[in-house]
């Protein structure tokens, strides 16, 4: 499924397990090492991260291709074929961007796809963008925009 991670999850929970008791060590020795608030929650917020992004790997891997078989009907009654190759899509969250494989089903190769049996599951967004990074993107740019108006300093 994604074409980067699928050799690194061989042993899923035992990693895991392994990355969850980093993060306490990391706690455990800030502590003892007296270090400041500030860095120990910018070191505790990018083993989140990488946490996060290891699960969500491992999610993507179990979730498949989508692929539903050669044939498909669609909503409208129509038949579609599932194209012969698997169709990338980068897909960027605060985690990193994961690059997903596809199974896509349409009339031909290099026709419209009609469905994309993954994305409708997961409900992924057309962009590439996680839904949350386009609603912080928003943010971002519609708290500027105030600010810029009424003339406070960003």
């Amino acid at each position: 499924m994604l074409t980067k991670y699928r050799n690194e999850h061989t042993n899923n929970h035992l990693e895991l397990t392994k990355k969850l008791q980093e993060l306490v060590e990391f706690v455990e020795n800030a502590d003892q090492d007296g270090r400041a608030a500030h860095e120990v929650k910018e070191g505790l917020f990018r083993k989140v991260l990488e946490i996060g992004r290891y699960v969500l790997a491992l999610f993507f891997e179990l979730s498949g291709d989508g692929d539903e078989g050669e044939w498909i009907v669609l909503v409208d009654g129509r038949k579609v074929r599932r194209m012969k190759n698997l169709h990338m899509k980068d897909y960027q969250l605060v985690f990193g961007i994961f690059t997903l494989s596809r199974a896509v089903y349409g009339t031909r190769e290099k026709q419209r796809i009609e469905s994309v049996p993954l994305d409708a599951r997961l409900s992924l967004p057309k962009s590439k963008f996680s839904y949350l990074l386009q609603d912080w993107d928003q943010y971002l740019v519609s708290d500027g925009l105030y600010a810029t108006t009424s003339g406070m300093p960003l």
